[in-house]
């Protein structure tokens, strides 16, 4: 399988845990305790070492120029829509002027202002994790060269450092701009992701089904103590071990994935439309909930009181629907420009 190919499956396998999540399955929350883990792990793990190990601005502007018009384009949309449509969905008041204009600049300055994109958190903690990232890495290289000191152990200083403040600063319920205590955070998760892409006979030996399985029981039993939502600050004690053990999982899973063409292929097309799927999710979640309560007349008041599904029993449409329509829409967008896309 083309590394390419192994990516959108991956990113597949991530978002559809991140929509099944959102929904009110059967025990929803236990993907909390790792999916968001899991993406950003395969960001070191893909990170491209040869073209920007040495260059790590060159890193950074490229994972500028990839996210942030996207990211501009989707919040400004639904900054847009907010007084048309969305005061009808949220039961929010409508923006005045001057909250139009705060909310753009926060767009503009890479903060997640829109509810209704509530996924999209993710963007720029994912973005200030891998300065981070190439940071501490492009640090460690140069205190080898200068100190002789291992680079391994300065990378290990480095992201124990982060990785501590950004979970006290959880601990301590604390908001900051675009989030940048969760990029603290999670930057071990792509420092994981990295050192298992630097020793891929040792990674390959763990993704086996008796290691994955203990894994997700493990996982299991952590959940029914502790709760996890990093946009939330719930981040429990066990947040490293439950990220890594849910990935070590996911990494099995794909292992079985991509044995048939047909699913491998249906997940490498989720993947291929991650972005798209993750920024719609939660607007199609609550569009499914109001046709509903139109249809049945059985309107619920918790659907003007939050962002996530109120009807249980249309979790199989909540989970299908936020994840179809977006690849619709956009392969009818790429079939009308003539864009050609091929995972393999």
């Amino acid at each position: 399988m083309s590394e390419n190919k192994e990516w959108n499956v991956l990113k597949g396998l991530g978002i559809f845990l991140v929509v099944y999540g959102h929904t009110k399955g059967w025990d929803h929350q236990y993907t909390y305790q790792f999916h968001m883990a899991f993406f950003f792990f395969l960001s070191g793990y893909f990170y491209n070492v040869t073209k920007y190990e040495k260059k790590p601005f060159l890193f950074i502007a490229s994972r500028l120029k990839s996210y942030w018009w996207k990211f501009v384009m989707i919040e400004v949309f639904f900054l847009v829509l907010h007084n048309l449509v969305i005061v009808n969905l949220d039961g929010e008041s409508p923006y005045s002027l001057r909250e139009m204009g705060e909310h753009f600049l926060h767009i503009f300055f890479f903060s997640h202002a829109e509810a209704m994109c509530g996924a999209l958190w993710f963007v720029p903690v994912l973005f200030y994790a891998q300065c981070v990232f190439a940071f501490v890495l492009f640090a460690s290289e140069k205190v080898k060269e200068t100190c002789k000191i291992p680079r391994s152990l300065t990378e290990l200083l480095g992201f124990s450092f982060f990785g501590a403040a950004g979970y006290l600063f959880c601990q301590a319920g604390e908001a900051s701009f675009s989030n940048i205590h969760l990029a603290f955070l999670v930057s071990p998760f792509l420092w994981a992701g990295y050192i298992a892409r630097q020793h891929p006979e040792f990674f390959r030996r763990i993704r086996t089904w008796y290691v994955a399985i203990p894994c997700f029981v493990l996982i299991y039993f952590v959940n029914l103590k502790y709760g996890c939502s990093y946009i939330s600050n719930v981040v429990p004690p066990t947040v490293y071990l439950t990220g890594i053990a849910g990935t070590i999982g996911c990494f099995w899973i794909v292992k079985f994935l991509t044995k048939s063409e047909t699913i491998s292929g249906w997940f490498g097309i989720m993947g291929h439309y991650s972005f798209s799927i993750m920024a719609w999710n939660i607007f199609l979640m609550k569009i499914v909930d109001v046709a509903y309560a139109a249809l049945t007349g059985t309107l619920a008041d918790e659907i003007y009181r939050c962002y996530y599904p109120v009807y249980p029993a249309l979790w199989p449409f909540h989970l299908l629907v936020p994840i179809l329509i977006p690849i619709l829409v956009c392969r009818i967008y790429e079939k009308r420009r003539g864009i050609q896309w091929c995972q393999n």
